[in-house]
């Protein structure tokens, strides 16, 4: 099943209609993940939850001239640059009060990457690992931004800038408390005097597997058959609404997170690329597993001689 995540729509909006019994299950198989580096079967223990909003300021009905009101008119986007700085503290960690920072597991058994190529690494003076960083803490994201683009630039102050903000949850911060924690932050800040406006946009839970249950230690035993090498443990910073929407079911899964990306694959990009071998290893990988989790059936009696 496809949850088309990466445009908001889907699966995961769809699971509150349908009956619980309907989606009983013992496991889920979210291969949407991928090994630490190509030839490395990697399966993941965690997902980040997610939430987003819209925040919008409006100083003035229409934009009027610089020249003759400049230092008097306030600044739309000036002013959005306020609220948006109140959101990081000095080393670039979440400041929004509400939103949970777990404590990560201090065990060399999970890999955490290391520097990421042309990637500069925030919180170095924070005191919380990279692994914390990754996969326990809140991370927030400007993803979108509504402001007057260069090609369109005169000696006007602006009226209005908009920007959409994304926010990576621990693994176990409930979604819609986090929304609202953020929500209620950004509305309390009124730089110059100007309220600012928030509209509410898509949320999601987070996933958190235990390395030694009954699914996990099958799904590694297959990683480990399809790769032909001992398969590690890797938390993902990642979300995938579909995978925390299953766990608000009275019996939530078992969740299993692997896949053929790889630290290089330019997820999301615009060269964003597979490997034929990784993927062939994966196909196999999940045949491996579905049979290492099946039990074991008669063949229904046909009444003929084979």
């Amino acid at each position: 099943m496809e949850g088309q995540e990466e445009y908001g729509a889907g699966l995961a909006a769809a699971l509150d209609a349908v009956p619980s019994d309907l989606l009983a299950a013992d496991v889920a198989v979210i291969a949407d993940t991928g090994n630490v580096r190509p030839g490395i079967p990697t399966l993941g223990l965690t997902l980040r939850g997610l939430a987003e909003v819209d925040v919008e300021v409006r100083t003035m009905d229409h934009p009027v001239h610089s020249g003759g009101f400049g230092g008097l008119a306030p600044d739309a986007l000036l002013t959005l640059v306020r609220v948006l700085d109140s959101l990081l503290d000095e080393h670039g960690t979440v400041a929004v009060p509400g939103l949970v920072h777990e404590p990560w597991p201090s065990t060399d058994e999970i890999e955490v990457p290391g520097k990421a190529p042309g990637v500069p690494p925030l919180g170095a003076g924070s005191g919380r690992t990279s692994g914390e960083r990754l996969y326990a803490a809140p991370a927030l994201t400007v993803i979108g931004l509504d402001a007057t683009p260069l090609v369109a630039a005169m000696n006007v102050v602006p009226p209005v800038a908009r920007a959409r903000i994304s926010v990576r949850l621990a693994p176990t911060q409930d979604p819609i408390a986090a929304q609202n924690a953020l929500v209620a932050h950004l509305e309390q800040q009124r730089p110059f005097g100007v309220p600012v406006a928030v509209t509410r946009r898509a949320v999601s839970g987070g996933v958190r597997t235990a390395a030694d249950g009954p699914a996990a230690r099958a799904a590694r035993a297959a990683l480990a058959t399809a790769w032909g090498r001992a398969s590690i443990l890797q938390a993902d910073g990642g979300s995938v609404p579909f995978a925390g929407a299953l766990q608000r079911g009275p019996r939530p899964p078992e969740v299993l997170l692997f896949g053929v990306q790889d630290a290089l694959s330019g997820l999301h990009g615009p060269d964003e690329r597979v490997l034929l071998d990784e993927l062939a290893r994966g196909v196999r990988a999940e045949a491996e597993l579905l049979g290492r989790l099946s039990p074991t059936r008669a063949a229904p009696a046909t009444g003929r001689k084979e």
